[in-house]
């Protein structure tokens, strides 16, 4: 923990670290959540042109994240190192042999745990798409994707959990083949335990301790 504090320092500054070390302590959460079973999971008919790399291509993988992703206006560097140890796994769209879109499928993720599901259970985040690209359905793409990883991976379901108001995300999510499964709101202390004051399911348990 100490030595992600350290790099955060050294990324982010002292007030985003400040932030982010607030968030860990207490925070309220709220979100829609969408979800998809992996059983029926195929791979998306992509667009002539796109050139799909998944994390499991590891040369072509590891140039496109020294050359290109670590570049991109979006904070992927928690993600890339998910990757690196193996906790979650990439996609990256190419055109023009450039990056146009990247998204991640976390297994067996804290947050996953917070919002009520078990271990089986993957999570779709931070999809991204470049401005000049949006309008094409790549989100909706990346999404099928991302589940039919989740698939090869040995997972159940995927989950996706969006702010109220992205409504492009909701509508890429359910265009990708997913469902809306309810709304979730959150109180988060210490980054363990979590009531759930607003449940999408009440299979889904009101207060627990997640580790």
């Amino acid at each position: 923990m100490l030595t992600k504090i350290a790099a955060k320092l050294q990324d982010d500054g002292l007030l985003e670290t400040l932030a982010f070390l607030r968030k860990k302590l207490v925070r309220v959460e709220k979100h829609q959540v969408y979800i998809a079973s992996c059983a029926d999971a195929e791979e998306p008919d992509w667009l002539p042109g796109e050139q799909v790399c998944y994390s499991s291509y590891k040369a072509l993988w590891d140039r496109i994240v020294s050359e290109q992703l670590a570049a991109l206006p979006v904070r992927n560097r928690d993600y890339l190192q998910a990757v690196s140890r193996g906790e979650a796994k990439g996609l990256a769209v190419l055109y023009n042999d450039k990056i146009v879109h990247c998204a991640f499928l976390m297994c067996r993720n804290k947050s996953t745990a917070l919002l009520g599901f078990d271990k089986n259970v993957g999570l779709l985040g931070n999809a991204f798409t470049i401005d000049s690209y949006r309008g094409r359905g790549c989100q909706a793409r990346s999404v099928a994707a991302r589940i039919k990883m989740a698939e090869q991976a040995g997972l159940d379901r995927v989950i996706s959990a969006t702010s109220y108001d992205n409504l492009s995300s909701q509508r890429g999510l359910v265009h990708g083949g997913m469902k809306f499964f309810g709304n979730a709101e959150l109180f988060v202390l210490l980054n363990t335990l979590v009531v759930r004051y607003k449940r999408p399911d009440n299979s889904i348990k009101r207060v627990e301790l997640c580790w």
